[in-house]
């Protein structure tokens, strides 16, 4: 049965659609923990007591870890089971006794005591988990239906400043001196080095100042202030680098350079989002996207993790290469390390003077969600453009407050410069900059305008960047531009940000913000985007837990619509990678025979794939290494406690020498950070085999007594499970290290089980281990598959204007005014 279903969930990932298949693992979980009840009601004879432990104790647990694996569980439906279970126990109890079997002692009170602690176990999981949500609606009730003035104040205020942040008609006036308390600071040396977080560390707190106007009461705006849930976390994971070329220009660059360098970035693991280029030399600016294969980065047994960073070295590296300049010209690329690799091409790393960013402190922008008066086509320039001289001055206008304190190290400097960027051009910003008043000895505070043309802006994703007088940038600050159509939706985003300043510690905030508006932008507005449905899902549980209507039915929106359109196709819906055109053309059975061929070592895939796979292997033994661990240290601890002191020495160093891996990952689990303890665990599952051949060596050599109750273990159906089903799924190898494994445990199995039972022993551990391997290469296939529009550089429109700005916008550079020289 356990078999049957692993192989059904190998074939779902084919054969179910997506929008299927968690409903569809979900059924295969309860059908697995159900098989054994129904196995153990269909059997003729008595059971065994190792079957009994398995219906209580293990299984008590199993059904505890099973419920938390599943993303949405539900109590209801685990009560339902839990009464399932405890009728078939009962069943299997009364058929024993009408057979004159022997029963474990008081086994009805240990069934209702077994079956209740699970249901009460599973219950204050959900509920500590879910505590989250929880809070977060109730806050939001609270906000919402406050009597009095006082609670008209904190709720209907802040959404109608909410309104006004997206408003471009209405420029946003200074915030009095009221509000103050609520702007949150933002220190620019936490931009690291050779790279500025376009999503977290450019994040300004002052969504609290924007969403709480002068007029609201102080009582009201300390319970905005009040904390009621943890940060948001990032789903994404985005970054600016800053790349300076000097003896080259513009028009100097081949054309199609920019499919170049996402084709580049994308053999490094990273995405492209969008890339601009001015005239003084050459001055690059690229936002990047990590790739990442799943969510909760810092749990640590998530299935995955954000790759190892590449870093920003190679990435200039690459993308140099890529631009494909004139042989013999000298390169500069401001980088860290200022080490030289090539004769023509000298790289220097870094975003520019540290000293002069440690000394600026951004205090306040506003708005931070913009809100177009009606849908706009925007009417970029090349993207090879250098920054525009300013707009015209009848163009209707968005305008932006933006506040920055500059220490000692800007004594006698000009104050930093202010661009904005937008889909991969400049906009034709005008700044005006004022000095205030001296706040301490040695500082000066500057307060900036920025008035942003309409027509220029499109819904998506706006950087503000803060400057240094060579150009690299100091902060780079995310902004959201909505269509008119969603002023709902801004003003419950201002609401939000102003909750997420208010909850957070300053630098909790200044992380959660910027991921927060990055990942709403390109779940709304990029909808090809690889991972754009897991994207929408993580998004809506926040609205939801954070009592957000409108963002969450929007969000529903984007999650339905991108379910519906998949992640396969990249632009012009062409097929985005091998794995999903052999899964449309050549069907799925086609694939299955594939992934047979590889596993078997009848054939050979790319150097790469066979590396990603490896490493796809290496995140599934992490995800599982908590499952086979408790299980593991479970029985050791029901061996101890039955042997009462009757256990010799050499039989206790048998079995933590059989545990000996358990023992080890359980110990480093709170000691290490979760990326080494992943390695740890993935590393772990050739320790098993190990250990496991090593303690049945002692036993039999030793001649060791088995435990009470081991006999039964070993002739029922316990050592097929664990040896060849647990162990090989949890702990997979592949299929020529499985056959060696088998053929040194087939004689010692043998010895203690008989030659029969130990072939059958190995025989369904190597299907085990093949049908796993079948499996997880078709996942790693998949998961290759939807990673491809975002290795090919995203939606359809991005790779349009893409295409059209470089074919259209290198002759033009030259000629363009306002051409910032070195």
């Amino acid at each position: 049965m356990a078999l049957l279903l692993t192989t059904l969930r190998a074939l779902a990932i084919l054969l179910v659609p997506d929008s299927m298949y968690l409903a569809a693992t979900s059924t295969l979980c309860y059908a697995s923990r159900l098989a054994v009840f129904v196995h153990n009601l269909m059997l003729p004879g008595c059971s065994s007591a190792m079957a009994w432990y398995c219906i209580g104790i293990i299984h008590s647990v199993f059904d505890v870890t099973s419920f938390l694996s599943l993303s949405s569980g539900s109590l209801l439906a685990e009560l339902g089971y839990g009464l399932f279970a405890l009728a078939a126990s009962f069943g299997t109890l009364a058929r024993c006794n009408a057979l004159g079997c022997e029963v474990p002692t008081n086994a009805p009170a240990r069934i209702i005591a077994q079956r209740l602690g699970a249901l009460v176990a599973v219950y204050v999981l959900h509920r500590s988990l879910n505590a989250t949500r929880r809070r977060g609606s109730n806050s939001a009730r609270a906000r919402g239906a406050g009597g009095g003035e006082e609670a008209g104040s904190a709720a209907g205020p802040s959404r109608g400043r909410a309104g006004k942040l997206g408003s471009p008609a209405d420029p946003v006036p200074d915030p009095e001196p009221a509000t103050q308390p609520l702007l949150l600071k933002e220190t620019c040396s936490t931009v690291p080095v050779a790279s500025a977080a376009t999503n977290g560390h450019a994040a300004v707190r002052t969504a609290a100042a924007a969403a709480a106007p002068s007029h609201m009461s102080v009582a009201a705006a300390e319970r905005l202030a009040r904390p009621s849930r943890p940060p948001y976390r990032a789903f994404l994971r985005t970054k600016s680098l800053w790349i300076k070329i000097s003896d080259v220009h513009p028009d100097q660059i081949p054309p199609g350079w920019q499919e170049r360098v996402r084709e580049a970035l994308a053999a490094q693991g990273v995405r492209l989002q969008a890339a601009y280029v001015r005239s003084g030399c050459i001055e690059l600016v690229l936002d990047l996207e990590i790739h990442r294969y799943d969510r909760d980065d810092d749990s640590p047994d998530d299935v995955s993790n954000f790759p190892d960073p590449v870093s920003d070295d190679v990435i200039a590296e690459a993308v140099v290469a890529a631009l494909q300049l004139p042989t013999g010209s000298h390169v500069t690329i401001s980088a860290a390390d200022g080490t030289a690799r090539d004769p023509n091409t000298s790289y220097t790393c870094g975003w520019g003077d540290e000293t002069a960013a440690e000394g600026c402190q951004v205090t306040a922008l506003s708005p931070r969600v913009l809100l177009l008066p009606a849908p706009q086509v925007p009417s970029f320039g090349s993207s090879l453009e250098p920054c525009p001289t300013g707009p015209d001055a009848t163009e209707p206008m968005a305008q932006l407050t933006l506040r920055a304190e500059l220490g000692a190290a800007w004594v006698g400097a000009s104050p930093p410069e202010v661009l904005v960027r937008v889909e991969g051009a400049y906009v034709a910003a005008r700044v005006s900059a004022q000095e205030e008043e001296e706040q301490q000895a040695g500082c000066r505070a500057v307060a900036y305008t920025v008035e942003v043309p309409l027509a220029d802006l499109a819904p998506g994703l706006m950087q503000v960047d803060l400057r240094c007088c060579e150009g690299r940038p100091v902060v780079v600050l995310p902004v959201l531009v909505l269509p008119a159509e969603d002023s709902s939706f801004a003003e419950e985003l201002g609401a939000a940000l102003a909750s997420m300043a208010a909850a957070e510690a300053p630098a909790e905030a200044l992380t959660s913000c910027g991921h927060f508006l990055t990942d709403v932008a390109v779940c709304l507005f990029s909808p090809s985007h690889s991972q754009a449905a897991e994207l929408a899902a993580h998004l809506l549980d926040f609205a939801r837990a954070d009592g957000l209507p409108v963002p969450a039915r929007r969000l529903q929106e984007a999650a339905q619509k991108a379910r519906q359109d998949g992640a396969g196709d990249a632009a012009g819906g062409e097929p985005a990678q091998a794995g999903a055109s052999a899964r449309r053309v050549g069907g799925p059975w086609r694939a299955v025979a594939q992934a047979a061929r590889l596993s078997l070592g009848l054939e050979r895939e790319a150097p790469a794939e066979e590396e990603a796979f490896r490493a796809h292997c290496n995140r599934w033994a992490a995800a599982q290494a908590h499952t086979i661990q408790a299980l593991e240290l479970l029985a050791l601890l029901i061996v101890l406690l039955r042997s009462r002191g009757a256990s010799t020495h050499f039989a206790i160093l048998a079995w933590i020498t059989r545990c000996a891996a358990s023992l080890v990952t359980a110990l480093a689990w709170p000691l290490l950070p979760a990326p080494a303890w992943r390695g740890l665990a993935a590393a772990a599952r050739r320790w098993r085999y190990a250990a496991s051949l090593g303690a049945k060596v002692m036993v039999l050599t030793l001649a060791i007594r088995a435990p009470p109750g081991f006999d039964s273990y070993r002739s029922g159906v316990g050592l097929v499970l664990m040896e060849g089903v647990l162990l090989p799924v949890t702990c997979l190898l592949s299929p020529p290290a499985a056959l060696g494994v088998s053929a040194l445990r087939l004689p010692l199995n043998a010895r203690a089980v008989g030659l029969l039972a130990a072939a059958r022993v190995e025989a369904v551990a190597l299907l085990a281990t093949l049908l796993a391997q079948l499996y997880l290469r078709l996942a790693c296939r998949k998961a290759r598959a939807e990673r491809g529009p975002a290795a090919e550089g995203g939606s359809a429109a991005q790779a349009a204007t893409s295409r059209a700005r470089s074919d259209a916008g290198l002759d033009g550079a030259a000629a363009a005014k306002g051409i910032k020289e070195d």
